[in-house]
């Protein structure tokens, strides 16, 4: 959360949390990971006047829609649930017998990990309130490098040759270098969300879905990088289809195209020639979507809607596209993020990194009673004095 006097525009907190409110003892309260903080703050100079401090541990919170479950009342009382944070995940790597190991043990709101081409590091976004970033993570030196700068972004994907990351932001499409050198520069200029999610092999051809009232609409525009500068050219439509995320992916060699459509009812992985010829291949059998190529030139992935990895592994014949029937690659669910994506595959092709609840998550339960606290602002004041 950035909190934001939505007068002047002012952020009066940078990165603090969820759920703020005013409460009358002269305190800015809000929630981060399921920790009650307060902070000294004037209203009329909309300033904070001291540091936060942690008041109550356990509230139950959703970070998916920035909810706690507490009210405080003018005469100085507090009411809250006691429950875990939904929404945290962890990142780990996974591989096809659903052994884990640990990649980032501390519970974020992270989406849309994605590993560089060397497999040397790990891009996510997370989620902090009202804004998003965009992290790079090396996990062989354990150093961190934030690419973004409060903006919320969308949808990142590492160029071939791993110097850029292109992003979706309110505007268009922005890139910027993955070591975290200048600032994020437009690619495209547009009204409509556009998400970018594969490139060619060689990084001259970027693909990207466009939201469309209709449906979604499926771009591939030309890259030029010969400058240090990624330029795009005019977008060329590849593909309508009936929903709004397909989630569209180049094949290793370049030659197809995979995406989703739910124009069944429920979203399944097709495979289309690139340029399309008019042909389409059905690869999942029972629902599935968001789907990755193996660097092999023999495997196709995609997640299913319980959110389980499946494979189907192909082979081509000319012009001619053959799937198999997909089996489970793992047996392992995956945290829920919806319809976003949680996964992603190393290049070796022999593990994923994955988002999942943290551990002991799914068995928790929530406790059915609701905690009453007396004289909250008193102890506000005590904990959390004005410094200034």
């Amino acid at each position: 959360m950035a909190s934001r006097d939505y007068r002047t525009g002012k952020i009066v907190l940078e990165r603090a949390g969820m759920y703020p409110r005013f409460v009358p003892s002269g305190h800015l309260i809000y929630v981060t990971k399921g920790t009650l903080f307060a902070v000294p703050f004037d209203r009329a100079s909309m300033e904070v006047r001291g540091r936060p401090a942690a008041v109550v541990q356990d509230v139950s919170s959703d970070t998916t829609y920035g909810f706690s479950q507490l009210d405080s009342s003018a005469s100085g009382m507090l009411v809250y649930r006691r429950g875990r944070t939904e929404g945290l995940r962890t990142l780990r790597w996974m591989d096809s017998s659903g052994r884990m190991e640990s990649l980032e043990t501390d519970p974020a709101v992270y989406l849309f990990p994605r590993i560089s081409p060397d497999g040397s590091k790990v891009i996510w976004l997370m989620n902090q309130g009202p804004s998003s970033d965009l992290w790079v993570y090396d996990w062989e030196r354990g150093s961190k490098t934030r690419l973004t700068d409060g903006k919320v972004v969308y949808s990142p994907v590492w160029s071939p040759d791993g110097r850029y990351v292109v992003f979706s932001s309110s505007g268009g499409m922005f890139w910027t270098r993955a070591d975290g050198a200048g600032k994020p520069q437009p690619l495209t200029a547009s009204k409509a969300l556009q998400y970018p999610t594969s490139f060619t092999p060689d990084g001259r051809r970027l693909v990207f879905y466009e939201l469309d009232p209709a449906g979604g609409l499926i771009w591939t525009v030309l890259l030029d990088g010969t400058s240090g500068q990624l330029r795009a050219s005019s977008p060329e439509l590849f593909l309508q289809t009936p929903s709004k995320l397909p989630f569209p992916a180049f094949s290793p060699d370049g030659r197809w195209l995979a995406y989703a459509d739910a124009e069944s009812g429920s979203y399944e992985v097709y495979v289309r020639a690139f340029p399309d010829k008019g042909t389409r291949w059905p690869i999942s059998n029972g629902g599935g979507t968001m789907p990755v190529w193996s660097r092999n030139g023999r495997e196709l992935f995609y997640r299913t809607e319980d959110s389980r990895l499946m494979v189907a592994t192909y082979t081509v014949n000319g012009d001619t596209f053959v799937a198999d029937k997909p089996r489970v690659w793992s047996e392992q669910r995956l945290a829920n993020t919806g319809l976003t994506p949680n996964f992603d595959l190393a290049p070796d092709g022999k593990r994923f990194v994955v988002l999942m609840a943290p551990e002991g998550a799914e068995a928790s339960r929530l406790q059915g009673h609701v905690t009453l606290v007396m004289n909250f602002f008193d102890e506000l004041r005590r904990i959390a004095p004005a410094t200034k």
